[in-house]
């Protein structure tokens, strides 16, 4: 495992990802510190967020089909509006995930 340092307290150690399954879907993949309790997400997705990451994988398999540069350009351009989309999701997710396991 790698070892990392807590923001919060600066004690070093070694990674453990853990996973919690909260209501409404909530699929939440995270680390903590031992030391102080800190808690990392690394990941947090709903229904909505993985349908849109499966969407994303099959865009991408797509892009790597093109056969043309214009064909290759309007695949990845839809790539990227779906990247952008999960990502934003993903973000606003995770920071209020990440305020939940550091209040309780």
């Amino acid at each position: 495992m790698n070892n990392v340092s807590c923001k919060k307290c600066q004690t070093y150690y070694a990674v453990e990802v853990r996973e919690i399954k909260e209501a409404k879907g909530i699929v939440i993949q995270f680390f903590s510190c031992p030391h102080c309790g800190n808690s990392n997400v690394v990941s947090a997705t709903n229904k909505v967020i993985r349908q849109k990451l499966r969407e994303l994988r099959k865009a991408r398999s797509f892009y790597e089909q093109a056969t043309t540069h214009r064909s290759a350009q309007r695949r990845f351009e839809k790539y990227t509006q779906l990247h952008e989309s999960v990502k934003r999701l993903m973000l606003h997710l995770i920071d209020e995930v990440k305020q939940r396991l550091n209040n309780s």
